[in-house]
């Protein structure tokens, strides 16, 4: 089963996407904050993060690199709204 990591700090939105996960057959994971997000990401090894960019501090630079061929890295495909 697939692990998913959401970094969002807004509870309710976090806790109703750890629901939503839940129910679609997905083991998810929540954090409030980017570095507990960050903390996490390293503990647990998620298959994916729904990461709230605003919440993306220096911590999470080169975590995430966009390259399909780094099989330890996941692939980051960002929106910030508005952007």
């Amino acid at each position: 089963m697939s692990l998913i990591l959401i970094v969002e700090d807004e509870k309710e939105l976090n806790k109703v996407l750890q629901a939503y996960l839940t129910r679609a057959g997905y083991r998810a994971l929540g954090a409030f904050s980017g570095d507990e997000g960050l903390r996490l990401y390293e503990q647990e090894k998620p298959d994916l993060v729904l990461l709230d960019l605003n919440l993306a501090g220096p911590g999470w630079a080169g975590t995430c690199t966009g390259d399909a061929q780094d099989p330890g890295r996941p692939n980051y495909h960002g929106h910030r709204p508005g952007g």
